[in-house]
Parts: structure tokens; sequence; C-alpha cells
């Protein structure tokens, strides 16, 4: 699950280096990248996968349903900026679904489940089982229930334009707390 984070958040940075190309503030190139991903329409999250599309292992459908559940729901709103030369901090409220609550129960259903099935289905039956467990769970959220996170996302500045830095902060803001409550569970 962990891999399906990374490669959606390296996706989503991605589009927001292009989105943000022509703006000239950190807070509008933020901005920028939210509207983008905001405005991405039901056949364009494959689009933004591009080549990682079938590398986590879920199966590409289940990607599919997974990057437009994590995403279509993602607002973000800039506060105070702070610019020192080639590198700027922005204070932001990212506000997601709380998937870290809809993790959490996917994991107990999914052990629930493993267990009422042991000795009837193979690993691997067990484990597509799991995936889809997981995916329905996250994709099934409710979206009424949102979280709101307060991170300072980083940005320097590269070739005269800002970009986003990744960090674990972010991550966790993007994907609704999910990164959070799967350590919990650890």
């Amino acid at each position: 699950m962990k891999k399906v984070v990374s490669m959606i958040l390296c996706a989503v940075l991605m589009l927001g280096v292009f989105a943000g190309c022509g703006a000239q503030k950190p807070e509008d190139v933020i901005k920028s990248e939210f509207k983008a991903i905001s405005s991405l329409k039901d056949d364009e999250y494959t689009k933004v996968l591009g080549d990682s599309l079938g590398q986590s292992g879920l199966g590409t459908d289940n990607e599919e349903k997974l990057v437009e559940a994590l995403l279509k729901n993602l607002s973000c709103e800039t506060g105070k900026s702070t610019v020192n030369g080639d590198t700027a901090t922005v204070a932001c409220k990212i506000t997601n679904v709380n998937f870290g609550e809809a993790i959490q129960q996917g994991y107990q259903d999914a052990l629930a489940n493993a267990i009422a099935n042991m000795g009837t289905l193979s690993e691997d039956e067990l484990t597509q089982q799991t995936s889809d467990i997981l995916v329905d769970a996250l994709v099934n959220a409710d979206a009424s229930n949102k979280i709101t996170l307060d991170v300072n996302i980083e940005l320097k500045k590269v070739s005269g334009k800002w970009e986003i830095q990744e960090s674990d902060e972010l991550t966790n803001a993007i994907v609704g707390d999910m990164i959070n409550a799967m350590q919990e569970l650890q």
C-alpha cells in the first residue's frame, strides 16, 4: 500500500510541476497544483499515473479506482509564506477524506477475511482478496468524514521555477492521514 501512495504522490507532484510553471510565488504554485488535481476528470487519473500504472501489484483497475478516490476530494488552503533565497515554506491546510480511519477498518476486515478463509484459499487468492478489501475500504470511505491537516510545504527554486519538495508530512496530508494510521497498525 505504501508503494501505491508513493507512486501517487510522485505523479501528483509531477502534475504540479507542469501546473505551476507560470506561477511566480510559491503559494501560487501550490494553488495551481491543487487546482489541477481537483479539475481532473474520471478518465484522466490514469494519465496522471502514466508509466507507473500497474506497478503496485494491486492491479490496474484497483489502482485507477484508488487514485480517483484519494484525489477527488483533496483541497488545500494556503496561508503565510516565507521565502529565503531559493527556498520557501508555505503554511497550508490540506483537507481530504479521512482515509486513516478507512484503512484501519479495511485492515480489520482483511484480517477477519484471512482468518475466515484460512486453509481454504491459496496464498495468491488471499493476497488478492486482501488487496480488494483494502482498496474497497478506501474507495468506499465516507466522503463526508473529512480531515484537515496543517502542513508546512517546502518549495525549492529550480531553473527559476518553484517546485514542491516531497515530505512525509505532505504525503500523509494528501492521502487523508492514511500513512499515520498504517504506522499505528504496525
